[in-house]
């Protein structure tokens, strides 16, 4: 559509008016042709409309019009102008319903169109149940031709888009959403949207917390603490904590997330006085989950660096979850807590981790061949060959069932994990990503490493993790026990020649620490000697606690039969037996210098002194 042509019947003087689609009014125009833009013309049905209006100077004149004289000019082909509905509801709000208002409203929509100047919106409504609410907040602006995930704004955090009756029960039931329409002026197009998000701003009923002191100290196991004080005369919740920005560098791409476990390092001073009483996960959006709180349970008084647990490694909180937004700053939790207790009450969280569980698949990749042969080291080997005209990685190699049968009550330690393991030709292979499995699903801290794999076929091992080391994860015995514990692992090619890597064995150490069952009679005991490094003697012990609470003892060491006797200097009767539920632990000194028999003999004089 180009130009609007017009011309008069006769000398009588009249005015002509276009209207204006975007000022909403019309305006004169004084020559024929007019150029007209999109302004001045509404594609609405596939119809384009031009408004124009002829008006004498003088209302009592008379005049006619010869109306083959006003036409129309196209030179490009009308289209359908306007879209469908795009209703958008769901969106799993779950505002508290004590929320005594909804104050402001922001829809962010991330849109674009194929042709520039040609696509905007026809009309952008919020939705509830049946029928649109409140005001149309539809913009004149062209919707821009990138696709740059910048969301365009609507509303605002105190705009209730004259909706001024929604409730929270409104805003959290499936039926509230958006409904958006767009229109398109001029030529073939293609209107995208990528992602709608509305962000609900609302008030609570006035109310008074206790302060968190310190909340930065809180994800930090060393025994400072971020804390909240209550007492009788207090307000009995807390203020919340929130706690993001988490570090997490989780890959991308081909990963699926599995389950979130939060612990918490956390104790009161005061037996029955604090517990849960709202837990979520925040995402970049503001509280994503369901409420967590485990309200039931009053936090113990134990200060034993021991973690409470929520969540575990297939639950997901109710909500499905990316890669990306749990890597973004904002991914974390708040948390906040009831006192119910009749004392001053100190409320401590020393640390809080969160675990994301997550398995990634390469796509496309080559498979292992007969992986079940590196239960055995006897040069029967598992490979996958590659060349220039392969993928360039592995599939996952995953390898369970290594039928561990750690007792329970042991402590772990440290995991090693061996792989005999070579490469056809050299420079060729490196680890892709190596981790653990808990439960089947992979946990904690990648180990591959970078280093080239060797050629020689000489059965030595390539050593991951150590005797210390846990992977970034927490283990139990059960969880060593259970058949799905093992390793997933893949590698890459970066050769420019065929080869094959091959694993001959995979073994995995665990390391561990265990309580004997220890029967105390009148307050006695005796105990094996501790297991000593090469070198290393016995030459005191130092402290003996029981459940964690010291008391004053005396000892005997008997080296020819390496036991060591105690006794007990407490009033207290301690008499029971004790095992890995109610623990004895002893710190013992230990000499590493080997003296030579006669090194302490000489001559003494004794003198007698006279008693007191």
């Amino acid at each position: 559509m180009d130009h609007l042509y017009w011309d008069y019947f006769s000398t009588t003087s009249i005015s002509f008016s276009v209207y204006n689609y975007i000022t909403l009014g019309y305006e004169d125009k004084t020559s024929s042709p007019f150029n007209l833009t999109t302004d001045y013309f509404n594609n609405v049905s596939g119809t384009c409309t031009v408004k124009v209006r002829f008006n004498g100077t003088n209302p009592s004149s008379s005049f006619s019009l010869d109306i083959d004289q006003l036409r129309v000019n196209y030179s490009v082909p009308i289209v359908a102008s306007n879209t469908d509905w795009l209703r958008l509801t769901g969106f799993g709000f779950d505002i508290p319903t004590e929320a005594t208002s909804i104050d402001g409203i922001i829809v962010e929509i991330d849109r674009y169109a194929q042709n520039s100047n040609s696509t905007r919106d026809k009309s952008i409504r919020l939705w509830l149940t049946s029928s649109p609410v409140g005001d149309d907040k539809k913009t004149a602006l062209w919707w821009d031709t990138i696709d740059d995930d910048v969301n365009n704004t609507y509303g605002a955090l105190d705009d209730n888009w004259g909706a001024a009756g929604l409730s929270a029960s409104d805003i959290n039931s499936a039926g509230f959403g958006i409904e958006i329409s767009a229109e398109n002026v001029g030529s073939t197009n293609t209107a995208y949207i990528d992602h709608v998000r509305i962000k609900i701003y609302y008030t609570m009923p006035g109310t008074s917390a206790e302060d968190w002191i310190n909340p930065n100290k809180a994800k930090l196991q060393d025994n400072d603490y971020a804390n909240v004080i209550f007492s009788p005369t207090s307000e009995d919740t807390s203020d919340w904590i929130r706690l993001t920005n988490f570090g997490f560098d989780i890959p991308t791409s081909g990963v699926t997330i599995n389950g979130i476990e939060v612990l918490f390092d956390r104790q009161a001073n005061v037996s029955g006085s604090i517990h849960d009483l709202g837990l979520y996960l925040r995402n970049s959006t503001g509280q994503a989950t369901g409420n967590y709180a485990n309200s039931l349970i009053s936090w113990d008084i134990l200060d034993d660096n021991g973690y409470n647990l929520y969540g575990n490694s297939t639950d997901l909180w109710g909500v499905s979850w990316s890669a990306t937004e749990i890597n973004l700053n904002t991914f974390g939790l708040d948390l906040y807590i009831e006192y119910n207790g009749t004392a001053f009450t100190n409320a401590t969280v020393d640390d809080v981790q969160i675990k994301v569980y997550y398995t990634q698949s390469p796509q496309d990749q080559i498979s292992w061949t007969n992986p079940e042969k590196v239960s055995v080291q006897d040069d029967d080997e598992t490979f996958v060959s590659f060349s220039t005209a392969t993928e360039g990685s592995s599939d996952w190699l995953r390898l369970t069932d290594f039928g561990f049968n750690v007792p329970l009550g042991a402590i772990i330690k440290g995991i090693k994990v061996e792989i005999d393991q070579r490469a056809t030709v050299a420079a060729s292979i490196t680890d892709g990503e190596l981790f653990l499995l808990k439960n089947g699903v992979q946990i904690g801290d990648d180990m591959a490493n970078s280093t080239a794999w060797g050629v020689p076929d000489d059965g030595a091992y390539t050593i991951y993790g150590n005797f210390t080391y846990l992977w970034g994860a927490s283990w139990t015995p059960s969880e060593i026990n259970n058949a799905d514990f093992g390793i997933d692992f893949w590698i890459n090619y970066t050769g420019s020649s065929p080869t094959d890597a091959r694993i001959d064995h995979v073994k995995i150490t665990v390391y561990y620490t265990f309580s004997l069952e220890v029967e105390i009679i009148d307050n006695k005991f005796s105990v094996p000697f501790p297991s000593l490094s090469v070198g290393d003697a016995l030459c005191s012990i130092e402290t003996i606690t029981l459940n964690e609470t010291s008391y004053e003892f005396s000892y005997f060491i008997d080296f020819q039969n390496e036991e060591i006797f105690i006794t007990l200097l407490s009033p207290i009767d301690l008499d029971g037996t004790y095992d890995y539920m109610n623990p004895i632990s002893m710190d013992y000194g230990v000499s590493n210098v080997i003296h030579s028999i006669d090194q302490f003999q000489g001559s003494y004089n004794f003198t007698l002194l006279l008693q007191d």
